[in-house]
């Protein structure tokens, strides 16, 4: 998750594009994890940390 966290606040990756670099097949599956662990989807946190929500 820290991982996660880190790529999509200091990389313009895209979430799917974290998503396989973490080794998830499927993006919609990093996406429901990151929801499960954080209650935000990984863009809407990206918004917050980054100031732009």
């Amino acid at each position: 998750m820290l991982e996660a966290k880190r790529l999509l606040v200091h990389t313009d990756r895209t979430a799917a594009d974290v998503a396989r670099r973490l080794g998830f097949a499927d993006p919609s599956d990093f996406g429901a994890f990151f929801r499960r662990h954080d209650g935000r989807t990984p863009l809407e946190f990206r918004a917050a940390a980054r100031g732009t929500a």
